[in-house]
């Protein structure tokens, strides 16, 4: 009896289905320019956009069709992409691209900041901020590129931002920085907390 339930165990547990998972795999052939993907974002109308370290794509949902350089596209090495303000936003090593609509525009990076990259985009008071991995801050504002400085070399390497109730925080290799105007830089001291 012992080996029958042994054998009923053994014989329902080969034939038990784990839970499985339902990934589709996107490769080139559908149209993806590289398969090194640096970022992702979507647009309003639910489009996916795709940067690759190979070139920009946008996704349907079924196929990827690539944005090629001759449109405008400052280059096809892409490190960040975010959707601000109705516009995509594009970042490269050396410069930016703005997609609205159908129109394209690049714009270059001061030219000691040539060989620093962009690394996130976010909307703030109506303009677009670029951080940059050692060139500070890029602010886009009609159409018209201006850089902001930050307080010492390590802050100029900006990873990260976000904006949270109207002020912009800033994550760099110095700390964590924050904003009210773009022109006054706040270093804020991070202290042990019990979280509750």
């Amino acid at each position: 009896m012992k080996h029958l339930l042994v054998a009923i165990l053994f014989f329902f547990t080969c034939i038990a289905y784990s839970q499985q998972y339902s990934f589709i795999t996107y490769a080139n052939s559908l149209g993806l320019p590289q398969s090194q993907i640096q970022c992702i974002t979507q647009d309003q109308q639910g489009y996916i956009w795709v940067g690759t370290l190979g070139g920009l794509a946008k996704f349907n949902g079924k196929t990827f069709s690539t944005i090629p350089l001759e449109l405008g596209l400052f280059n096809n090495r892409i490190s960040a992409l975010n959707f601000i303000y109705n516009e995509i936003w594009v970042g490269h090593e050396g410069g930016i691209t703005k997609i609205s609509g159908q129109t394209i525009q690049s714009f270059p990076l001061l030219e000691k900041d040539a060989l620093v990259t962009v690394t996130d985009f976010v909307g703030y008071k109506q303009k677009t901020i670029a951080a940059t991995e050692g060139g500070g801050l890029y602010i886009i504002d009609n159409n018209k590129l201006s850089k902001i400085s930050l307080p010492n070399e390590d802050a100029s390497v900006c990873r990260v931002m976000e904006v949270i109730n109207g002020i912009l925080y800033i994550g760099t290799r110095d700390g964590l920085y924050q904003s009210t105007d773009l022109i006054n830089f706040k270093s804020l001291t991070l202290t042990s907390t019990t979280w509750q």
